[in-house]
């Protein structure tokens, strides 16, 4: 029931998308971009990277970009400060279609880019935009496994 309706929504989403014409498609996590990329372009994402996607929107100018997923819960993105790099990565990939579309700059073709998460320009960006950093919270950390495996590990070495 739930994959018909993720597909059901999927569907009405291009429609929308279709009749608004947006710059940019923003998806918020790779689960559901990839069902939406299954149905939509025909074609079963694999090792997907986060930022801008090889795919426009059928009969639109809409790109496609995809974010890690907003959720605190996110394993591989648990901070908010680990994710501002992309939303401001977002904002220049905003900035610089509205040129286009201004004519200030040449139009860009979408390909697909790759994207490797760089702790250090995270943090720089975060500083950069003035957001507070965030401190490691390790009742969460423990809630993942991560300390509660490694004081396991280490008390069964001494």
């Amino acid at each position: 029931m739930v994959d018909k309706e993720i597909r059901e929504g999927g569907r009405q989403l291009l429609d929308k998308l279709k009749k608004y014409k947006p710059l940019i498609a923003a998806f918020n996590g790779k689960g559901i971009y990839e069902i939406f990329c299954k149905e939509t372009f025909g074609v079963k994402a694999k090792n997907l990277d986060f930022g801008l996607q090889p795919y426009k929107i059928p009969e639109t100018e809409t790109v496609c970009y995809l974010m890690p997923s907003s959720s605190p819960r996110c394993a591989q993105f648990p901070r908010a400060q680990d994710k501002v790099h992309f939303y401001i990565k977002l904002k220049e990939l905003r900035d610089e279609m509205k040129g286009e579309m201004k004519g200030l700059i040449p139009k860009i073709e979408v390909e697909e880019t790759e994207y490797k998460f760089d702790l250090q320009l995270a943090k720089e960006d975060a500083k950069r935009m003035a957001i507070k950093e965030e401190q490691v919270d390790p009742e969460y950390e423990s809630c993942g496994g991560l300390h509660g495996d490694a004081s396991r590990s280490s008390s069964s070495t001494n």
